[in-house]
């Protein structure tokens, strides 16, 4: 999952620099498809790693901090494209990097077990 992060995050940076709408269709959908193998991953994790008398609560729970973290993320880049056009994209970026930076950097040093 942290390496499929970067690759959203890589999707995301490369949409800033496209020069054209047809190049940036084509960014976006790149992030979409990124996206989409992204989510399948944390479908399977939440499956395969939740203790299976907790599943359903895990995946309902999970499911709503999405959504809020969704909302929050759409207020504050409706917040910041006032001040920049980009920089929503590069806060997504930035976040999906550090976050698959820091997992790396956990698995890497954590206890061996399940992953």
């Amino acid at each position: 999952m942290p390496y499929l992060a970067l690759i959203v995050a890589a999707a995301l940076f490369a949409v800033l620099l496209v020069p054209n709408l047809t190049a940036a269709v084509v960014a976006y959908a790149a992030v979409g498809i990124a996206n989409s193998y992204f989510f399948a991953a944390t479908l399977a994790a939440r499956s395969e790693h939740s203790p299976a008398a907790a599943r359903g609560q895990i995946f309902v729970w999970v499911g709503a901090l999405k959504i809020t973290a969704g909302s929050a993320g759409t207020a504050a880049a409706g917040a910041l494209i006032g001040t920049a056009l980009h920089l929503p994209t590069v806060f997504a970026a930035g976040i999906a990097t550090a976050a698959a930076i820091v997992a790396i950097i956990d698995r890497r040093f954590s206890s061996p077990g399940p992953r």
